[in-house]
């Protein structure tokens, strides 16, 4: 296997980083994707409802199923299928209606100094926002007097924090304005937390490093990771762009194994010299700050020569499970200073890792887990495999892997781990589907203060979006278990809850407003006045979880909360919704079986 390796190493890896398909779905592989899916489906013990449901909460971030037709089960497998292949096939594109909302998520106001929009930069470039704060702060510089330099300093405080809320404003958005499947927002939102940088400390950078990663999640993870490792984001936010010869910064290199390729917390692969080593080896990766008009700079990507370590370097050798690789050293010219062409020993190192079986390990078992919940040995084993990483990690290939084994939908032995409802929601996904299964309407997401409220109450939950400061990102699993977590998601998960939306479609019409309110009275009364008032009220709470909430008929509350919400309605909160209307929907929305996907 290490000959294998360092020849694999010797044909040029780089070059073939590019070989791996742009696309997640070809079209040449979309009716055998629509054909497993549909063979899984069938086999499935899932009812189609729940099968929608599990496709809503997994590959997308929920919503209500598809209203009752005339269509059969089967057609309904069919479409199902057809609508996840069209998904994947548009995952790596965020729609242009998406772009022009959110450049309309602002707000104006008068400060002396500052644009009239906050929020701009939600849909502004890179260079736009870095030259907004960079001018502000070459006029501290040059401020002769001491209540201007301290004025100035107040105002650039001010601009960065306007560019640091919208690069949470963008991403909080970006979730909300997703479509109800949406595979490409959920491996989006993957890729930006594997790769986490925080808006706290490069906020001028964040929106672009989002936008880079969504556009790369269907080529292949050398690339993505190329991507991420490139970035002015990810440079600045582990310090790599400041790392230089004689003054070696390893904070970069080891996430870059522990984290975003080897999975390595135990030092198996690689050891403490390991870790300076690929840090001399990425030296001189940094970040350039080119004026490109007046007071106008663009940062990027430049290789500093004259700061790497040239040195020829073994790594990974005298780990426990090591795989050698060996850096030549780096061409020189007359001077003594590392040539251009020493940029390919960092590359190297990127090749090695991102072919190597524990990164295939690692990225498939958080794949797995992510999307299927569950990541058996032998299902990483074949993800892992030729057959379907490749040689780079044909993202694409891994998608299409996981959503068709059948662990994904049920269609396994009886004994064997299950994926519906198998995980806990993070905090993120509760409020997004909470929202989605209130029916909240599309410019209700556009307001200011409902992305500010959202954003406050999921870090009150424990995620600061676009803001989460480890490089480990936020847990996709573990913490939400406990019921302490759970029980803390109610009150902010309504504090900014709109039901006003809410309609029960029943086989005569649909009902909102007070004809709803009218309707469920009526139906309480006839319950008050039935021999049996639990079976009454639960047959009652069955119609509304599916006809008024879109979710399957299990997810109703238990009939001891459903009590409370049906004869003893919340009416504290004044909205728009009648108030029994809007005291089901949130029991329901709180109960533990909407809290799990």
């Amino acid at each position: 296997m290490r000959n294998v390796l360092i020849l694999i190493l010797s044909l040029g890896l780089a070059a073939s980083a590019s070989a791996a398909s742009a696309e997640c779905l070809p079209a040449t592989a979309r009716a055998d994707l629509e054909a497993t899916l549909l063979a899984r489906f069938r086999a499935s013990r899932l009812s189609v409802d729940q099968l929608e449901h599990h496709a809503l909460t997994r590959l997308g971030l929920g919503g209500p199923i598809s209203p009752a037709s005339t269509a059969t089960d089967d057609e309904r497998r069919i479409a199902l299928a057809a609508r996840i292949a069209a998904s994947l096939t548009r995952a790596a594109v965020v729609p242009a209606t998406i772009e022009s909302d959110l450049a309309a998520i602002s707000v104006d106001r008068t400060l002396p100094g500052l644009p009239k929009q906050i929020y701009r930069h939600a849909a502004t470039t890179m260079t736009e926002a870095y030259s907004e704060v960079e001018r502000v702060r070459r006029q501290i510089l040059v401020a002769t007097s001491t209540t201007e330099k301290a004025r100035l300093s107040n105002l650039r405080v001010r601009v960065v924090g306007d560019v640091r809320a919208a690069a949470q404003a963008r991403a909080m958005a970006l979730l909300y304005l997703s479509a109800p499947l949406d595979i490409g927002a959920v491996v989006g939102e993957f890729w930006n937390n594997h790769f986490n940088t925080s808006a706290t400390k490069v906020a001028f950078a964040v929106v672009d490093y989002q936008r880079a990663l969504r556009a790369n999640v269907c080529g292949s993870f050398r690339e993505i990771l190329g991507t991420s490792a490139h970035h002015p984001a990810m440079s600045i936010y582990l310090d790599n762009a400041k790392s230089k010869i004689g003054a070696i910064n390893e904070n970069y290199g080891r996430e870059l194994m522990e984290l975003h390729t080897l999975g390595d917390d135990k030092l198996q692969y690689y050891d403490h010299e390991d870790i300076r080593s690929v840090a001399r080896a990425l030296t001189g990766w940094g970040v350039s700050f080119d004026s490109v008009a007046a007071n106008t700079w663009t940062p990027a990507f430049r290789f500093y020569q004259s700061s790497h370590d040239p040195a020829a370097l073994d790594l990974f050798g005298h780990a426990p499970r090591g795989l050698p690789l060996h850096l030549a050293a780096a061409p020189v010219d007359r001077r003594g200073v590392p040539t251009p062409e020493a940029v390919s020993r960092g590359e190297q190192v990127l090749d090695y890792l991102a072919q190597h079986p524990a990164t295939r390990r690692n990225i498939c078992i958080k794949l797995a887990v992510r999307l299927i919940g569950v990541a058996p040995a032998g299902l990483v084993s074949d993800c892992a495999s030729a057959s379907v990483w490749g040689t780079t990690g044909d993202l694409g290939a891994i998608y299409r892997y996981l959503l068709t084994t059948p662990e994904m939908w049920g269609a396994n032995a009886p004994d064997a781990a299950q994926s519906y409802q198998a995980k806990v929601k993070n905090p993120i996904e509760l409020l997004v589907s909470a929202h989605r299964t209130a029916r909240l309407a599309r410019a209700s997401i556009l307001d200011v203060a409902f992305i500010n409220n959202s954003a406050r109450a999921i870090s009150q939950l424990g995620i600061d979006v676009a803001m989460v400061a480890p490089p480990t990102g936020y847990a996709d699993d573990g913490r939400w278990r406990s019921p302490g977590s759970l029980l803390r998601w109610t009150p902010d998960l309504f504090a900014n809850l709109d039901p006003s939306g809410l309609a029960w479609v029943t086989p005569t019409g649909t009902l909102r407003g007070a004809a709803l309110e009218r309707a469920i009275g009526d139906r309480i009364s006839q319950a008050i006045s039935a021999p049996d008032l639990d079976a009454a009220l639960t047959t009652l709470a069955t119609e509304l979880t599916v006809g008024m909430l879109g979710l399957p008929a299990d997810h109703r509350a238990s009939a001891a909360a459903l009590k409370g919400a049906l004869l003893l309605p919340d009416k504290t909160r004044a909205t728009s919704a009648p108030a029994r209307a809007r005291s089901f929907a949130a029991t329901t929305l709180a109960s533990r079986q909407f809290l799990r996907k």
